[in-house]
């Protein structure tokens, strides 16, 4: 027996024919390869892989040289061919869904991790009991308790009782100076003046006293206030840390059940890819037989043509694709290859060697739009502006917020200029006048070029937006502006 190390790009086929071995197209050649090592039905071998050639398939290995071609091998049907048109439907079908699925990956989707997931999570909050803490109004709490303890009157009190010493104060002043400027005798003067300063100072003495009482209560109550504002900081502190301590161990549990689903969905899109693989060898053996003139296709049967529709499909070419190969008659084809341009059109390059010149040519081939698994792990279809449906969702995502920034700077324009916004308010009231929108669509289209306009639209009816109505001075719907 031969060992052999398995390349990238190979296929069992296509190992055989390496090897010399004339039976190559031969299913029960694939077959014995397949017993040898185990193989799966659809013979999917994989890079770096060491395979085991029997010797009953290497004995059919020519030794010598001759002049007389080996003679042309029967074309054999792939295992599971579709028996039928309608079967070839169904196949084609169930593979776009396939696609479509790997495409649009969500982990709280499946029957696996995408239930566990899904069982994990409730609504918004991962499963968390009550809602999260909410932080202290300060500014309310403070207004309430100066209202419920009464500081507004004892404030004004003390500020009364201020102004009746400042009285009291200039008229004993005043008392004074009158008394001095009589002609009395001495010793009378000095002691009318004694008397009313002492009448005055009581008077003013009585008033201090409450004033500094009545501080001593608004001390007291401020202090109370303080208090309990630094207790309701301190339950809201704790509340938090135990929430976020909760969440962030629910978190780390949400994240290895989505990293177990998105394993699981690489597994698939791996092992696809491997299948395109060697469909795509399987296909070039094929198409190579046809374009040398060992076959043709207009000779098969309805059976071996639905057997190679059924590559094309799992190669992620298009359905007769191998019928239409435009490259010159008896030509060696050596790979067939797909790619995405940056239109989202698939393109077909295939290499082949020109039997005129015996250069070897690549031949790039238009195929549509078809679905092809991508090494990236998502289908490689995109949409008019050519990106891909993760990348439009992305960019929806990222335009919202954009739209969000823009309608802050207008409101900010609008306010240092001395002016007001419509509804009075600003810091974003998802209300935007015709010229702001118009303004913000250039912004779009600057920065996202021609899908500018249409994000901006996405976002203006995801947002929730509304405009100004200047006639009847109002909010009003976007539909006025046919939006």
């Amino acid at each position: 027996m031969a060992t052999v190390t398995v390349k990238s790009g190979d296929s069992v086929s296509q190992i055989l024919k390496n090897l010399g071995v004339s039976t190559y197209g031969s299913r029960s050649s694939w077959d014995a390869v397949a017993q040898a090592n185990k193989l799966n039905s659809k013979y999917t071998i994989y890079s770096g892989q060491k395979l085991i050639i029997p010797d009953s398939l290497l004995g059919k290995t020519s030794t010598t040289s001759t002049s007389t071609p080996a003679p042309t091998p029967a074309p054999t049907i792939p295992q599971n061919a579709p028996a039928n048109s309608e079967e070839l439907a169904e196949f084609l079908n169930t593979e776009q869904e396939e696609l479509e699925a790997l495409e649009n990956f969500d982990p709280f989707d499946g029957e696996t991790s995408g239930e566990a997931v899904s069982e994990f999570i409730t609504g918004d909050a991962l499963g968390m009991e009550g809602e999260a803490p909410v932080a202290p109004k300060f500014e309310e709490t403070f207004n309430k308790l100066r209202l419920d303890m009464g500081l507004d009157s004892v404030e004004s009190s003390i500020n009364e009782y201020k102004n009746m010493i400042r009285e009291q104060e200039n008229l004993l002043m005043q008392q004074r100076n009158t008394e001095r400027g009589k002609t009395q005798r001495l010793g009378v003067i000095e002691g009318r003046i004694d008397q009313a300063t002492r009448d005055r100072q009581e008077q003013i003495s009585w008033l201090s006293s409450n004033v500094q009482y009545l501080t001593d209560v608004a001390n007291s109550a401020y202090t109370y206030i303080n208090m309990t504002m630094q207790f309701k900081q301190m339950d809201y502190n704790t509340a938090k840390e135990a929430y976020d301590s909760e969440f962030n161990k629910r978190m780390a549990v949400y994240d290895s059940l989505v990293e177990q689903a998105r394993d699981e969905r690489d597994f698939k899109m791996a092992l696809r890819q491997e299948q395109q693989k060697t469909a795509s060898a399987q296909l070039s053996m094929y198409a190579d037989m046809i374009t040398s003139g060992q076959m043709r296709w207009s000779d098969m049967s309805e059976a071996e043509q639905l057997a190679i529709h059924k590559l094309e499909v799992q190669a992620g070419l298009p359905v007769g694709f191998t019928s239409r190969i435009k490259i010159p008659a008896g030509s060696t084809i050596k790979s067939i290859t797909n790619r995405t341009d940056q239109y989202g059109n698939v393109i077909a390059d295939i290499i082949y060697v020109d039997p005129y010149t015996g250069a070897v040519t690549v031949k790039h081939q238009t195929l549509g739009k078809t679905k092809v698994a991508s090494s990236g792990g998502s289908t490689t279809t995109r949409n008019s502006y050519g990106y891909t449906s993760a990348q439009w969702q992305s960019m929806q995502k990222e335009s919202l917020n954009f739209l969000y920034t823009l309608e802050e700077k207008y409101e900010d324009d609008i306010v240092n200029s001395g002016g007001t916004t419509g509804t009075g308010k600003t810091g974003g009231d998802r209300v935007l006048a015709d010229w702001e929108i118009k303004k913000a669509n250039s912004e779009f289209v600057a920065k996202y070029g021609k899908a500018g306009t249409e994000l901006l639209y996405n976002a203006l009816k995801s947002g929730g937006y509304q405009t100004w109505d200047f006639k009847n001075n109002k909010v009003a719907p976007l539909s006025i502006l046919g939006i």
